[in-house]
């Protein structure tokens, strides 16, 4: 998973761009989606058949840090944009109170807003984000699923993007939703969040999706490094060492979740 903008290069270039060597392992990038999250890099209808060509999918969404800046114009382009066919997913869409929590009531009805959009027929890429403090650690796993009760049928299919839940908000997921895949990058987790970690090693492969979030999360699990989705190998390194799963096997088998989740042919 990718967000672009317009002024960085195409998909099939950044696929074709090498690692920082320090978050380097073997993976050939065949495919994956690229998420347009903010209204300003929504693509254009002409554009969509040349962004959704081959083993690519699109997703568009409004992430939680544009969610004061959407006009009324910007509801009805959203809607064009995401009844076309070529766009596979709606997302990135969520709560973030991790760096703006003073925004909590702006972002939730924008959420809701947004869930109204949802169909069966396409996966909801959720960036949700707790604030350190303990009261709202947890605060946007706990309203997203309220929201997603109220718009979403129980077939509804999740990815939880850069997830770090807690095995209680996962195991709440998988209850109310059957459909959820999580995703994971390195830099997403560490090794104090002991709780993230036990659920990414109980994680089952027809669930787990592998991200690199290019380009805003730096790679490697120092946070170094220029992210590509060439560091996707390095990502599959670092969550094979925790379930013990060699790498390549891991790259194959969420290569067929990702597949799965994502398969509606582009027509």
């Amino acid at each position: 998973m990718a967000r672009l903008r317009k002024d960085w290069p195409s998909v099939a270039e950044f696929a074709r761009m090498e690692a920082s060597p320090s978050f380097r392992a073997p993976c050939q990038v065949v495919g994956g989606v690229t998420v347009f999250c903010e209204p300003a890099t929504w693509p254009k209808t002409r554009d969509l058949e040349r962004l959704a060509s081959g083993p690519w999918r699109v997703a568009v969404g409004i992430h939680p840090s544009r969610a004061e800046a959407m006009t009324s114009d910007d509801w009805v382009r959203f809607g064009s944009i995401l009844g076309s066919p070529r766009v596979r997913a709606l997302g990135e869409v969520g709560l973030d109170f991790l760096r703006e929590p003073c925004k909590r009531s702006v972002q939730q009805p924008t959420l809701r807003q947004t869930l109204a959009f949802a169909s069966c027929r396409k996966p909801v890429v959720l960036h949700l984000r707790g604030s350190p403090s303990k009261e709202l650690a947890t605060e946007p796993h706990r309203l997203a699923l309220a929201e997603a009760k109220k718009f979403c049928g129980r077939q509804q299919p999740f990815h939880i993007h850069c997830c770090s839940f807690g095995f209680a908000q996962m195991s709440e997921w998988m209850r109310e939703f059957p459909n959820t895949c999580f995703g994971y990058t390195g830099p997403s987790l560490n090794s104090k969040q002991v709780s993230g970690l036990r659920c990414l090693w109980l994680t089952e492969p027809n669930r787990l999706l592998l991200e690199t979030d290019t380009p805003y999360l730096r790679s490697g699990v120092d946070n170094s490094g220029c992210n590509l989705p060439s560091c996707l190998g390095g990502v599959a390194t670092y969550i094979g060492g925790v379930q013990r799963v060699k790498p390549a096997r891991l790259l194959q088998e969420t290569l067929k979740t990702g597949e799965r989740f994502y398969s509606a042919e582009v027509r």
